[in-house]
Order: C-alpha cells, then structure tokens, then sequence
C-alpha cells in the first residue's frame, strides 16, 4: 500500500478514477502508513534488572484504518468498562442497524445520527422500564442501568450503533 498511495492520489488528481478521499480520511491513511516505523519516532524501552533495551515504534493511534491501532483501542476500551464501569451483572446488549440505503448518509451526518440513536436507546429504555414493571421490581432499577453506544462500521458507510 505504501509503494502504491501516490499512484492512487495521481490517479484521483488526473480524473482517472471518480473518487474524492476526504482531508480526515486522508490524513488518517498517511498515519496508518507510518504507524510502526522507526524512522517516524520510537521510544527506547530498557530493563532495569537485565539492562537489554528494545526500541518501540510509536503507533499512529488511528481511529479508521489501522488494524493494530484498532485492535489495541478495542482492547482497552473492552478492558475499562469491565474493570471500571459495567457493575458485575448480567448484561444484554442491542444493537441497531440501519438500511443499505441510509448509511452513506448516516456516515455523513452525525447530527441525523445522533438522533436516530437517542430515538432506539429510549426505546429501550422504555423496553426495560415496562419489562422492570410487570416484574414488579422497583422502578429505579432502570435508572442504574449503565448504556455503552458503540459506533461500528465496516465497509463502505456502513455505519451501525450497538
């Protein structure tokens, strides 16, 4: 991918292919592509007790394209809600998913986003607060609920919470 990126800007640049890269798209794909290099900054990690050394690439910290950014955030965001936040309950999770048709806008528009979000976890939390009802468990209960959205998307646009 490294070789190839400026044959695909020149190739943009001269119309032989009908695509605009957005200026955040574009700027996270050169990150991705110096994520890991030494040349582009590393730290020099050194054992106290054996005295070996290692030098450690610094990552890009993307948010859209590198795997190993990716992958690393996942990890920690996974391990902060189970030892920090989510209480020691059984947990349901809901996911919403939209149409093919409406996520290239969705991918687009955070704000129509946003609503269409706020819209399904009220509905779930309406879900539950009837559900703790007929259960006759107190109506609090809900209120202590903790709710994570987790934007997902792969693919082109294709943009769902969960």
């Amino acid at each position: 991918m490294r070789d190839n990126v400026e044959t695909l800007y020149g190739a943009i640049d001269d119309g032989a292919i009908a695509v605009r890269i957005p200026k955040h798209a574009k700027k996270e794909l050169e990150a991705y592509l110096d994520c890991g290099l030494l040349c582009r900054g590393f730290a020099r990690l050194r054992c106290d007790r054996c005295e070996e050394s290692r030098l450690v690439a610094f990552s890009c910290k993307g948010r859209g394209f590198c795997p190993s950014c990716l992958g690393r955030r996942m990890c920690s965001t996974a391990a902060n809600l189970i030892e920090d936040v989510l209480p020691e309950v059984a947990h349901r999770p809901w996911v919403l998913t939209f149409p093919f048709p409406w996520r290239r806008r969705l991918a687009q528009d955070g704000a129509l986003f946003g609503v269409l979000t706020r819209l399904f976890v009220e509905s779930v939390e309406r879900f539950n607060e009837g559900r703790a009802a007929r259960r006759a468990l107190a109506p609090h209960i809900c209120d202590r609920c903790p709710r994570v959205p987790s934007l997902q998307g792969a693919g082109e646009a294709r943009r769902h919470g969960q």
